[in-house]
C-alpha cells in the first residue's frame, strides 16, 4: 500500500513525504486497538450480566448488548483520537503539523 499511496501523493501536488507519515499505519492501528479492548471487554461481561437480566446469551443477544454498552466508549476513544490530531494541527513542529493534516 505504500507504493499507491506514494503515486497519490506524488499525482496531487503533495511533494513532503515525511518520516512521521510512515508512522502512520502505527497510528491507525493504535485507534483501532482501544476499540478492540473496548468490544472485547464487553463481549466477555455480556454472558454474566445477561444472565442477571434473565435473558438467554445467544451469540445475537451478546454482540447486541455489546454494541449498545461499548457505543458511548468507542465513540469518545474515537472524539479523543480526533481533538489531539487537531491539536497536532496547529503545532509550530512542521512534522507533526503535517502528519495531522
Amino acid at each position: 500500500s505504500f507504493g499507491p499511496t506514494y503515486f497519490v501523493y506524488f499525482f496531487v501536488g503533495i511533494r513532503y513525504f515525511g518520516t512521521f507519515n510512515m508512522l502512520a499505519i502505527f497510528i491507525i492501528l493504535g485507534i483501532g486497538a482501544d476499540n478492540i479492548f473496548i468490544f472485547l471487554d464487553a463481549w466477555a461481561q455480556s454472558t454474566a450480566l445477561l444472565c442477571e437480566q434473565e435473558h438467554e446469551p445467544t451469540p445475537l443477544n451478546r454482540l447486541s448488548f455489546t454494541w449498545r454498552r461499548v457505543a458511548q466508549a468507542t465513540l469518545l476513544t474515537s472524539m479523543t483520537t480526533t481533538i489531539s490530531f487537531m491539536a497536532n494541527a496547529m503545532s509550530s513542529f512542521g512534522a507533526i503539523t503535517h502528519l495531522a493534516c
